[in-house]
């Protein structure tokens, strides 16, 4: 699931295609939601997990924090293209 994201992110950053950032954003949410089972819904959870999957979860969120202003900046930039053109 990580290469999925990571590929997708890289390619919508470089190419700046809203699209792409937002299946890296689909990607990154499921992850989140695999990290979350791990941490509060697994029968035996170890402190070491709890510290690793916490770390994690605050990179996930920095992660689609980045996609959503990528997302409103390089729409913006499409919307301002297309009104330039007209």
């Amino acid at each position: 699931m990580f290469c999925l994201t990571f590929i997708a992110g890289y390619k919508g950053n470089l190419t700046e295609h809203v699209l792409t950032v937002v299946m890296s954003l689909v990607f990154t949410i499921t992850s989140l939601i695999g990290f979350i089972y791990l941490l509060l819904w697994q029968t035996y959870v170890l402190r070491v997990d709890v510290i690793l999957n916490s770390i994690e979860i605050a990179f996930i969120c920095l992660e689609i924090i980045f996609c959503i202003v990528c997302i409103i900046v390089f729409s913006r930039y499409i919307c301002s293209y297309i009104t330039i053109l007209l």
